[in-house]
């Protein structure tokens, strides 16, 4: 976009930088509760979730959407994620040129999963990437 020049990196490495800083997929399961969620999501410091079925994203959850929902309606905290999911999140090859996620990382979806050959591996935030990109040389 002219705005951002990104060193060449992949999107592997990115992942890689961040699994170094201790950083690993969290997900849940369909059946998973909203209740179980919401721990995930405080318990590890994130804001949102792939959700994963036998290896694939079929939706996520985003803590603030989540929180909402259940503010709403209390009963959905013993719901499954499935009857309260959001879209699932992009899935990116580990090969691919971190510019290439500027225009997957809008504001309405916050991250991309990163595939290594048949398995998804992790996960790239905005913020990772707003990150990388402020990182001083």
């Amino acid at each position: 976009n002219g705005y951002f020049v990104v060193e060449r990196r992949t999107v592997g490495e990115l992942l890689d930088s961040k699994e170094r800083d201790g950083q690993t997929l969290v997900s849940a399961k369909p059946t998973t509760s909203v209740r179980m969620a919401l721990s995930a999501l405080s318990a590890h410091d994130v804001s949102q979730l792939p959700v994963l079925l036998a290896g694939e994203c079929v939706g996520s959850v985003a803590e603030g959407e989540l929180m909402a929902k259940v503010l709403e309606d209390p009963k959905l905290l013993d719901s499954p994620v499935e009857e309260v999911m959001e879209p699932p999140f992009p899935v990116v090859d580990g090969f691919l040129p971190v510019e290439r996620l500027l225009p997957l990382l809008t504001r309405r979806n916050a991250a991309v999963l990163v595939r290594r050959g048949d398995a998804i591996e992790g996960i790239v935030t905005r913020y990772d990437l707003i990150r990388t990109l402020t990182a001083v040389k």
